[in-house]
């Protein structure tokens, strides 16, 4: 998970109090959990956004709530440098991540 700067006073000694502004997701055993449960978890609480990390298919979805519901806005590969809207300056090349 990721709290801006701005929502400092979200982190507590042992919780988070309110939403992060990214929650991230690393697939694993629990994929069906992460991709229905936490999405809708994360939707409803309303985290602007949410990034999926499949190491399998060496892939990352970016989805970002619009209008109440995360909408995929980008998904990069294994060949892919890995950009977010939220982070300009961040150039993640996936190829180097998922070796």
């Amino acid at each position: 998970m990721f709290v801006a700067r701005e929502h400092a006073s979200r982190v507590q000694l042992h919780a988070i109090v309110g939403a992060p502004d990214i929650a991230i997701e690393i697939l694993g055993f629990t994929r069906d959990r992460d991709e229905v449960v936490k999405r809708d978890l994360y939707e409803r609480f309303r985290v602007p956004e949410y990034w999926i990390v499949d190491p399998d298919a060496k892939t990352v979805r970016i989805l970002r709530r619009e209008i109440g519901r995360y909408e995929t806005v980008a998904t990069f590969s294994d060949n892919d440098i890995f950009t977010s809207p939220t982070f300009p300056d961040l150039q993640l090349p996936l190829a180097t991540i998922f070796a």
